[in-house]
C-alpha cells in the first residue's frame, strides 16, 4: 500500500498549482483511481500466483495418488497369499510397507481436500471434457483395488463430452466408483455401473452400484461432511466421498442426486454439456 500511496501522491505533485474546488476534486479522483487501479493489478497478479501453485499441487498430489493406492492394493494381495506362498517374515515386512503407503496416501487425500475446496471455489473450465477418457482413467487407477475385491466396472455406451474440470471431474469418478466397489454387503462381488446421456444442455452421468444403498433419511443427509449412511456403518471410510462429490460437481455448475432405485445404490450427476 505504501508504493501505491505514492504513486497517487506524485500524481497530486506533478500537476502543479491546482485552481478552484472543482480541479482538486477532478485530481482527487484521477489519484483515487490509480490507486485502486494499481491495488486491483496486484490483487489479480497475487490470485494468479495462488492459482498456479494451487494447480500445481493439485497436479503432483493427483499423480501421486493413483500410483500410491496401486501399489498398496497389489503388496496387501502378495502378503495375503493371492499369489502364491509368503514367509511369516515376508508377509510381516509387506504389510509394514502398506502401513508406510497409507500414511503417504493420508498426506495426498488431505492435500487433495484442502484444494477440493479451491477448486469448488474457482474450478478451471474446459469447454469439451472427454467424459468417456476421464472415465477410463479413473477406473484403471482403481484396477488393484477392483481386483483385491473380485469386483467388475462396467461403462456402458458412449459417454457425452462435458464442460468444466477434467481433475476435478476424475475425483469425481473415482469417488463414486470406489464407493461402489466398498459398500458392497458381505459375501458379495462389488460391481458397479457408469452410463451417461444427454439431456438438452446437460450430460447426466449415473454410478449404480449393488451395494447396501441409501434409505430416504440417508439421501437427506449424506451430503453433509462426515456423515455416512447407516447400511455403510460397518465398512472403513471417513464419509468424506460424498461431501467431496457435491462440492466438486457443484463447483463445475452441475447438481448431485440420489434418486431412489430397486437395489444398491444410484447418484446421478448433472453436468453442463460441452
Amino acid at each position: 500500500m505504501r508504493a501505491l500511496s505514492a504513486a497517487a501522491l506524485s500524481l497530486v505533485a506533478s500537476a502543479g498549482p491546482l485552481e478552484g474546488a472543482a480541479e482538486v476534486f477532478t485530481l482527487a479522483a484521477a489519484a483515487g483511481v490509480a490507486a485502486t487501479t494499481g491495488t486491483y493489478a496486484a490483487a489479480s497478479a497475487a490470485r494468479t500466483a495462488i492459482r498456479n501453485r494451487t494447480q500445481e499441487v493439485r497436479a503432483v498430489a493427483h499423480d501421486l495418488r493413483a500410483p500410491l493406492n496401486t501399489m498398496s492394493s497389489y503388496v496387501g494381495l502378495v502378503a495375503s497369499g493371492a499369489f502364491g506362498p509368503v514367509s511369516d517374515e515376508a508377509c510381516a515386512a509387506l504389510r509394514r510397507v502398506v502401513e508406510v503407503a497409507a500414511s503417504a496416501q493420508a498426506v495426498v487425500d488431505s492435500t487433495l481436500r484442502v484444494n477440493d475446496e479451491a477448486v469448488s471455489a474457482a474450478p478451471d473450465h474446459d469447454p469439451s471434457i472427454d467424459l468417456a477418457r476421464v472415465v477410463a482413467e479413473a477406473v484403471a487407477a482403481l484396477d488393484a483395488t477392483i481386483r483385491e475385491r473380485g469386483g467388475e466396472v462396467v461403462v456402458e455406451g458412449a459417454m457425452p463430452r462435458v464442460a468444466g474440470d477434467a481433475t476435478a471431474l476424475f475425483r469425481v469418478v473415482e469417488n463414486l466408483v470406489q464407493n461402489g466397489l466398498k459398500f458392497a454387503p458381505a459375501g458379495q462381488a462389488p460391481r458397479v455401473l457408469l452410463r451417461a446421456h444427454a439431456e438438452g444442455s446437460r450430460v447426466i452421468l449415473d454410478v449404480q452400484d449393488n451395494g447396501t444403498g441409501f434409505s430416504l433419511a440417508d439421501r437427506q443427509r449424506v451430503f453433509a461432511p462426515g456423515v455416512r449412511g447407516d447400511a455403510s456403518m460397518s465398512a472403513p471410510g471417513e464419509g468424506l466421498g460424498l461431501d467431496t462429490v457435491q462440492r466438486l460437481v457443484a463447483g463445475m455448475h452441475g447438481t448431485v442426486e440420489l434418486p431412489s432405485c430397486a437395489s444398491g445404490a444410484l447418484v446421478r450427476v448433472t453436468l453442463p454439456a460441452a
